[in-house]
């Protein structure tokens, strides 16, 4: 089996994935949660070592913070604990085999919440090589620590599938076609997801007219859902089939957007 070398994983593991943005800012939830977790209300005052401070920032930006999920939901420990030594009990390392957020262990972490993700992530073959060798990648080396700035554009999952599959002078024989089906899956996917705005902004303005689309409102919401089970199966990294999925949502969108279009017109 092939290793990775550290050269290839530590860019993956600093931050990288598909989901949340820190452009949306901090949480506006995570203030409740300083009056009454231990975690956040202590380590939102830390700062050093510097990398603490800074991982706890890098939470309070994430869609995990604006969810109301906090450090323990991951990491273990009692929130509700003023005593430092009964806070941190359970909480080790992700290096330590025993740890939560271990790579053995992270999908299941996961998994308790992104219950369809993480299942369909255990289908993939870089599942299979992380249980087997330890050498495939886990949530945390595509969605980083705390999934608090996430890639999902097709040029951003390109450059993400090349540390490991077209990486220079890498263990892995380069696969250029790999992180390029990767892009153009995720531009499938985004296109849809573009289309379906413009959906909702003509629904908006045939509602403001009252004109009758429950029909198209109807049929966007099964567009939508069927798009999200595109990105579920986006886990399973079989991107032929993910991408196969996202062009037929694609192709019913744009109709639905150009019957829209016309009643707007008319």
């Amino acid at each position: 089996m092939l290793k990775l070398t550290a050269a290839l994983i530590f860019p993956l593991v600093i931050g990288i994935g598909f989901h949340f943005s820190p452009a949306a800012g901090p949480s506006q939830a995570s203030g409740d949660l300083l009056k009454n977790n231990s975690c956040v209300a202590c380590h939102s005052q830390l700062t050093n070592p510097p990398e603490l401070a800074s991982r706890f920032l890098d939470w309070r930006a994430s869609g995990h913070a604006a969810r109301e999920v906090s450090c323990d939901k991951c990491h273990g420990g009692d929130p509700d604990s003023k005593d430092l030594n009964k806070a941190h009990r359970g909480v080790l390392p992700s290096s330590d085999s025993q740890s939560r957020l271990s790579a053995s262990n992270v999908t299941q972490t996961c998994g308790s919440c992104h219950k369809a993700i993480a299942k369909s992530f255990v289908e993939s073959v870089h599942y299979q090589r992380l249980i087997n060798s330890g050498m495939g990648p886990s949530c945390t080396s595509c969605h980083g620590h705390m999934a608090s700035s996430v890639r999902r554009s097709g040029p951003q999952g390109e450059e993400l599938c090349t540390y490991c599959h077209n990486a220079v002078d890498g263990l892995l024989a380069p696969r250029p076609d790999i992180p390029a089906d990767s892009k153009s899956t995720l531009d499938a996917i985004q296109r849809t997801e573009y289309v379906l705005g413009w959906i909702r902004d003509l629904i908006n303005k045939a509602d403001a007219r009252h004109l009758h689309v429950s029909t198209e409102r109807e049929q966007a919401s099964e567009v939508a859902a069927s798009i999200e089970g595109a990105k579920i199966a986006w886990h399973t990294f079989n991107v032929t089939g993910v991408k196969e999925m996202a062009n037929k949502s694609y192709l019913q969108a744009v109709d639905i957007k150009e019957r829209l279009l016309k009643r707007l017109a008319d």
